[in-house]
């Protein structure tokens, strides 16, 4: 195992699976709001921050908004239950919560399965 170094992250449940997003690609937490969905799209878009955000819906239930930093962009994730804020080891993909490592939550995967090639 490589070396761990202590990172601050956000704990979020995806179904019954505990994972984390790095703090450093989260800009924040919105409370549930509007979606315009865009039919055959596989997103919807919200106004967040002053801009116009694609959100990516993991799983067909209401709730948060997570604000993430995604390939540059501000992408939100929504179907996430928020567990909270930590700080603790972090090694590669997976932090040391409790005594049990948990897999960071891959935000490029999920927002790609959830939007149709082009």
């Amino acid at each position: 195992m490589g070396s761990s170094v202590a990172t601050g992250i956000l704990l979020v449940r995806r179904r019954s699976e505990l994972r984390f997003i790095p703090a450093r690609c989260v800009r924040r937490v919105l409370g549930d709001r509007p979606i315009t969905e865009l039919p055959g799209a596989g997103f919807g878009l919200t106004w967040a921050d002053g801009e116009i955000v694609c959100v990516h819906s993991v799983d067909a239930i209401p709730g948060p908004i997570v604000l993430c930093n995604v390939d540059g962009g501000l992408v939100g994730i929504r179907g996430l239950e928020v567990v909270g804020p930590a700080r603790c080891a972090v090694d590669a993909q997976r932090a040391l919560v409790d005594g049990v490592w948990i897999d960071e939550l891959d935000l490029e995967d999920l927002t790609e399965a959830s939007a149709p090639a082009l």
